[in-house]
């Protein structure tokens, strides 16, 4: 009870739509290409084995971690590399253990299908947590290392919007990092948490902290 309680619900949600959307994308394709099978329509063990083959490979390829971009270049080529190794997976098991001969186009369309209403769970997924939980906005104090080793590991969360750098070295004013400008001195902390509505500020500083740097925490 305790390791379910630990697992996001976004999590929840899209495994459980996976295998909703999975089945239903299976009915639409045998429908669609049920001349072709004449009365050979799939049983409900190969449909079994289609949902487990496509979840599992889903997982393997980590399409369930709900912090992942989903509108991202990235999670989407893994998107379809894993809709590629599944539908292969399912064509090989259909041949070797259920000996089914089916035609070569409901596998083409197991892709297209599967590929669109899962991957369009996912966007939908992502659009409707963005209006539940609105993008929390970050102002990071610091632009060494320290900084650097935050930004990268929140970049990819579509949770927080980070807004931009603090530092008081005058040198790394208008410099970025990536695509985030350094915008000033840590003096701006105020200005920026009324004007631009930032909910958190990180400390990325890992020496000579400054008394007046805690007035602004």
């Amino acid at each position: 009870m305790m390791l379910f309680k630990r697992i996001p619900k976004k999590m929840i949600f899209i495994f459980i739509g996976d295998i909703f959307l999975i089945k239903i994308a299976q009915r639409l394709n045998y429908y669609m290409l049920q001349r072709y099978f004449y009365n050979n329509i799939p049983d409900l063990s190969t449909r079994i084995f289609t949902v487990l083959i496509f979840v599992f490979t889903y997982y393997i390829f980590d399409l369930y971690d709900p912090e992942r971009n989903f509108n991202s270049i990235r999670y989407f080529t893994k998107f379809l590399c894993a809709l590629i190794v599944a539908s292969i997976v399912q064509s090989v098991g259909f041949y070797l253990f259920f000996f089914t001969q089916y035609s070569r186009s409901i596998f083409l369309l197991n892709i297209i299908g599967i590929g669109f209403w899962t991957y369009s769970w996912r966007l939908f997924l992502n659009r409707f947590y963005k209006r539940l939980m609105p993008v929390r906005k970050i102002v990071i104090v610091g632009a060494g290392r320290a900084a650097k080793t935050i930004y990268n590991i929140l970049k990819g969360n579509t949770n927080y919007k980070i807004i931009g750098f603090l530092d008081d070295d005058d040198e790394k004013i208008g410099t970025k990092i990536d695509s985030v400008p350094v915008i000033g001195n840590m003096h701006l902390i105020p200005e920026i948490i009324e004007r631009q509505e930032a909910n958190i500020i990180v400390l990325a500083i890992t020496y000579q902290k400054k008394p007046e740097l805690f007035r602004y925490m």
